[in-house]
């Protein structure tokens, strides 16, 4: 209620520390799911609103936000539930025209947490979720965008069934020019990942 109907960002930001801690906890995260918490977070990531007394409530107060979406999608029992949610119906438009580069990159954790069967990967499959992932795989790309969207990319590559699907949408090439404009630098923390995808979509089922 506070969530939906409140813009005192103090009150805002108090609820969501508290539920940040409180959905570490995969029981009551189903709790709050039943009681349409994920449609009342949605509304705080929409970033800045105003105030009765007329002040804009931070960016923060959105990130914040972002951040229990992830955390609710890390719980197995609840990606089915996001999956006919407001979250669901909001993954596309946040990687096709993301409100900010944090909105893209929670679209692409919630993404990779739900890519963990190769039934949930074929199903993401058949979305524009992973030719949308692959077009963010750039040099261009900020850091955390770049972990976030490879790391979804490599989960769904685990799926055997999925590389010839990722390779047709280019993914091998994108990686490898990513990989190349990389090398010179000395920032490698998104490289490890970066290589165990391009591993997994070379590893193609042997032709019968």
């Amino acid at each position: 209620h506070i969530l939906e109907n409140f813009d005192f960002e103090s009150s805002i930001v108090l609820v969501l520390d508290l539920l940040q801690e409180l959905f570490e906890d995969e029981k009551i995260c189903n709790e709050f799911v039943e009681n349409r918490v994920v449609c009342a977070i949605m509304k705080r990531t929409e970033g800045l609103c105003v105030t009765e007394s007329g002040e804009a409530v931070s960016e923060d107060v959105a990130s914040q936000a972002l951040d229990l979406l992830a955390l609710l999608s890390s719980h197995s029992s609840i990606v089915p539930k996001i999956l006919t949610s407001e979250l669901d119906m909001s993954l596309s438009l946040w990687m096709t025209s993301p409100p900010s580069p944090h909105h893209l990159a929670t679209a692409a954790l919630v993404a990779g947490n739900m890519a963990t069967s190769d039934s949930s990967v074929l199903q993401l499959l058949d979305t524009a979720i992973p030719g949308l992932l692959i077009s963010h795989v750039s040099p261009g790309s900020p850091g955390k965008v770049l972990h976030a969207v490879i790391g979804c990319l490599r989960n769904l590559a685990v799926c055997l069934a999925a590389r010839d699907k990722l390779s047709q949408l280019g993914l091998m090439e994108t990686s490898c020019k990513l990989l190349v404009s990389l090398s010179p630098g000395t920032d490698h923390t998104v490289t490890p990942k970066l290589l165990s995808t391009i591993r997994l979509i070379t590893q193609v089922a042997p032709s019968t």
